[in-house]
């Protein structure tokens, strides 16, 4: 019988389902080996690290942005991590700039940093220079330092621990 409702002729949409229902593991499996291969992908491509690490740090998740960071840079990077106030509340991360060096192993990405106090609720803004490099493996974080500029204002991680 298969198809044929009531001895009639299938109509488009049975055609058109029937057709899917059997091709539909293959679209599946594609998309299972592709997420499984698309995270080492993904972990090469710097515009990827550096959303992820800023996400993590804007909601806190500590260990998860320090996977991102050198290991001879973690000790300076936790310090002005560990030395932000507790209330400090980060409501918005914009990546800027973006300056790659003349082999492309390493950039310099300028980002900035919304910001309140618990305790005062006044929106703030600042600015931070972030060192990466190319490792083979990924992008890793090397250092965060202030801007060159001393009238823009600093992100509230560098402001710390760089004074």
């Amino acid at each position: 019988m298969g198809l044929f409702l009531a001895g009639r002729p299938p109509g488009p949409a049975a055609l058109l389902c029937g057709s899917v229902f059997k091709h539909a593991a293959l679209p599946v499996l594609l998309l299972v080996v592709g997420c499984s291969a698309g995270e080492s992908a993904r972990r090469k491509d710097l515009p990827y690290a550096l959303d992820e690490f800023n996400a993590a740090l804007r909601w806190k998740h500590m260990p998860a942005a320090m996977r991102w960071v050198e290991p001879q840079a973690v000790p300076e990077i936790s310090r002005g991590l560990s030395a932000l106030p507790e209330d400090v509340e980060i409501v918005d991360v914009e990546l800027g700039a973006v300056r790659p060096s003349a082999d492309g192993l390493s950039a310099e990405c300028v980002v900035k940093y919304s910001w309140y106090r618990q305790r005062d609720t006044t929106l703030q803004s600042g600015f931070e220079i972030q060192g990466w490099r190319d490792t083979g493996e990924g992008w890793t974080l090397m250092y965060r330092i202030p801007p060159a500029d001393p009238k823009l204002p600093r992100s509230p991680f560098v402001a710390v621990v760089n004074e």
